[in-house]
C-alpha cells in the first residue's frame, strides 16, 4: 500500500480517532471477573497495553478482580462495544468514538486536524477537556481512560503524488475525518478498520486513512 506524498500528509498530521475505556456505573466491588470487549485482535499492541491494565488491575486488588479479554470483536462487534457495556453483555470495553458518528456530538470535536503531532500531547488535551466538561454523552459509563492514536496519514493502493490522483478515490474514513476526506475530492467509505483488509483485497475501498500504529 503506498502513501500519499509528504505535502498531502502534513494535511491530516493531526487527525485522531478517540478511544474510550469504560465500564458501567455501579458495578460490584467484589465482581470476580471481568469481561473486556475489544474490537483490536489479539495480536495488536494496543491490546497488549489493554491486557497489561487487566494484569494491574488484578495486582492492585490481589487476586479479588480479573479482567478476561474478548479480542477481535468476538463478544461485541466494533460498533456495539459501548452499547455492549450499557446493557451488561461486557463489564469494559474498549472502542472508538468515530464509529458511532452523531452519537458523542461533543468528543467528536477532537476528530478533526487539531495541529498535535504526536498522540501524547493530544491525549493529554483530551483527558483535560474531558475532566473540564464532562460531556453528558457519557453519562451511562464510567470513563476509565481517553486517549488518541497517532497522526493519521491517507495510505493508498496506488501511488498519489497530487490531489488530482486522489479525486474519486474511495478512502476508508470515519467520523469528522469523512468530511475531510470529500473536501480532497475523494470518496469517503465508513468502516472499523479491522474490516479494512478485506475491503481493499475486494476493491470496497482504495486507500485508508489511518494511522501506521493501526496497520
Amino acid at each position: 500500500m503506498k502513501k500519499v506524498n509528504v505535502r498531502l500528509v502534513t494535511l491530516v498530521v493531526g487527525l485522531i480517532l478517540l478511544t474510550a475505556v469504560a465500564i458501567p456505573k455501579g458495578h460490584a466491588a467484589k465482581t470476580v471477573v471481568l469481561k473486556a470487549s475489544n474490537f483490536m485482535p489479539a495480536a495488536h499492541p494496543q491490546h497488549k497495553m489493554f491486557e497489561e491494565w487487566g494484569k494491574e488491575v488484578e495486582k492492585r486488588t490481589k487476586g479479588a478482580v480479573k479482567v478476561n479479554f474478548f479480542p477481535g470483536g468476538t463478544l461485541t462487534p466494533p460498533q456495539q462495544i459501548y452499547d455492549g457495556v450499557i446493557a451488561g453483555i461486557s463489564d469494559v470495553g474498549l472502542s472508538v468514538f468515530a464509529y458511532t458518528p452523531g452519537r458523542f456530538p461533543v468528543m467528536e470535536g477532537f476528530d478533526a486536524p487539531t495541529g498535535y503531532q504526536k498522540a501524547a500531547g493530544a491525549t493529554r488535551a483530551l483527558m483535560e477537556f474531558y475532566k473540564m466538561f464532562n460531556p453528558k454523552e457519557l453519562s451511562q459509563v464510567h470513563v476509565c481512560y481517553l486517549f488518541t492514536g497517532a497522526p493519521s496519514i491517507i495510505h493508498t493502493k496506488t501511488p498519489v503524488q497530487s490531489l488530482e490522483d486522489l479525486k474519486g478515490k474511495k478512502i476508508r474514513s470515519t467520523g469528522n475525518s469523512q468530511r475531510f476526506i470529500k473536501a480532497l475530492g475523494a470518496v469517503p467509505v465508513a468502516m472499523p478498520q479491522t474490516d479494512v483488509y478485506d475491503a481493499l483485497s475486494k476493491g470496497l475501498v482504495e486507500g485508508s486513512l489511518v494511522a501506521l500504529e493501526a496497520i
